[in-house]
């Protein structure tokens, strides 16, 4: 993609918003080093970047990504319904607000 003004925007700028929202979506990628990933998110219909917030790093939270990221990856009969997960979370945007990222803040 050409770098331009909007591009150079998207890159530099991050807004992290203060108001928690509920998501829900399929794990399509992790890390389990950066504990980062991206999210299809039906309700916006694309995929969004996430990551864990530092307080909700731990062996629930970890499982339930996991597992979301197995269901999906195997393609089974319903697998976007075995492997949707619920969780509220932080957006950040850029400053036009369009959403960069969600930092997950809890998952049900």
């Amino acid at each position: 993609p050409e770098l331009n003004k909007k591009t150079f925007e998207h890159l530099g700028e991050e807004e992290f918003g203060t108001k928690i929202y509920n998501f829900s979506g399929n794990v399509t990628g992790y890390n389990s080093n950066t504990f980062r990933g991206r999210i299809y998110i039906p309700s916006l219909n694309r995929i969004i970047p996430f990551e864990i917030a530092d307080n909700v790093k731990n062996t629930f939270t970890i499982e339930r990504i996991t597992r979301s990221l197995y269901v999906n990856a195997q393609k089974q009969e319903n697998h976007l319904v075995l492997s949707d997960i619920v969780f509220s979370g932080i957006k950040v945007t850029t400053r036009n607000g369009i959403l960069k990222r969600i930092i997950i803040k809890n998952i049900n």
